[in-house]
């Protein structure tokens, strides 16, 4: 009996891992998930501790900035830097904000499907989402949400990569981490202090009772700098 748990488990690994190279072929940043990087460490922080010259060549103003600049040096090619970049920068918190969970949920809905990187999870929800039972069954959940909060009828009728666009364009979290990182960000911020107060502060203006956010803004920091000193 053991023998045939045995052998059911390594057959679904065996499927998972085919279905990952399926996926990888059809979305090539996801081969740079495992790449071994010449100037990037498993950690993901730029090592140009051995090649001077390549260090010389590097003159970002912050890691991504710089990230972009080497992996474009290692790589020799635009394209495939930007795919690189992709899948090194994608983050569980971007994950979530399209499927309306917290981080934590959305890695543990990953780690239920054998995936462990956000990006290539992503990619998995869009292939499975008319095939398997689990993911079909999140879909219609994510749908009535989406619904409930916006009674925009178009919700149902939505293909799966509108539909996670269209999460994340509704999505509460997103809304209050865009904010919050465009006052941090500004250039008439310079003190870190003041800006986390400030930032907080014109959040509480933006959100309703129940501590929602209200208001939506254009992304832009001057206007809203000009809001939060009024």
């Amino acid at each position: 009996m053991k023998n045939i748990y045995l052998l059911g488990a390594l057959s679904l690994l065996a499927c998972n891992d085919t279905h990952k190279q399926e996926l990888a072929t059809k979305y090539p940043a996801l081969k740079y998930i495992d790449y071994d990087f010449k100037y990037i460490n498993k950690e993901r922080a730029i090592d140009l501790s051995a090649d001077a010259q390549a260090a010389g060549a590097i003159s970002g103003i912050d890691y991504k900035d710089s990230l972009r600049q080497v992996l474009t040096l290692e790589l020799k090619d635009a394209d495939e830097a930007k795919l690189a970049f992709q899948a090194l920068t994608y983050t569980w918190r971007r994950l979530s904000y399209h499927l309306w969970l917290s981080e934590e949920a959305t890695k543990a809905f990953a780690a239920k499907h054998n995936i462990f990187h956000p990006l290539q999870f992503k990619y998995y929800l869009l292939e499975n989402s008319t095939t398997n039972e689990d993911i079909i069954a999140f879909k219609n959940e994510l749908k009535a949400k989406l619904f409930a909060a916006t009674n925009n009828n178009k919700v149902m009728s939505l293909d799966n990569n509108a539909l996670l666009d269209f999460a994340m364009l509704n999505s509460e979290e997103r809304k209050e981490d865009e904010i919050l990182y465009n006052f941090k960000t500004s250039r008439k911020m310079k003190n870190q202090d003041a800006s986390d107060l400030v930032c907080q502060e014109y959040l509480n203006s933006l959100t309703d009772d129940n501590g929602k956010i209200n208001k939506k803004g254009c992304g832009k920091t001057d206007c809203c700098m000009l809001a939060c000193k009024k």
